[in-house]
């Protein structure tokens, strides 16, 4: 069976540059907020989430940025809803740079 997992995903970064769609996936810790098991009820939930954003702020006077990005994360799991294969990514859209 197919499993749709609303995440929120987070990345602290000092470089501008890679502040991307989707450049939070390899936050080791997420927060899983809800599963699916219908793609249609995943994505419309991932679409009332708010904005994905990179709000900078300063540290040793160097500036840093937090950022937050909601996905669905669509996976093959077995009888028991555990991980087996695949991992395919919808985001929200692009990130809001907040200077």
């Amino acid at each position: 069976m197919t499993i749709y997992e609303l995440t929120k995903y987070t990345k602290e970064t000092r470089n501008r540059n890679e502040i991307v769609e989707g450049c939070t996936l390899d936050d080791c810790n997420p927060e899983i907020i809800e599963k699916f098991t219908d793609s249609d009820e995943a994505l419309k939930r991932l679409s009332e989430m708010p904005k994905s954003k990179a709000e900078a702020f300063s540290s040793c006077g160097m500036t840093f940025y937090m950022v937050t990005e909601y996905a669905v994360e669509a996976y093959e799991a077995d009888e028991d809803g555990d991980f087996v294969s695949g991992s395919d990514y919808y985001t929200n859209g692009e990130i809001e740079i907040i200077d």
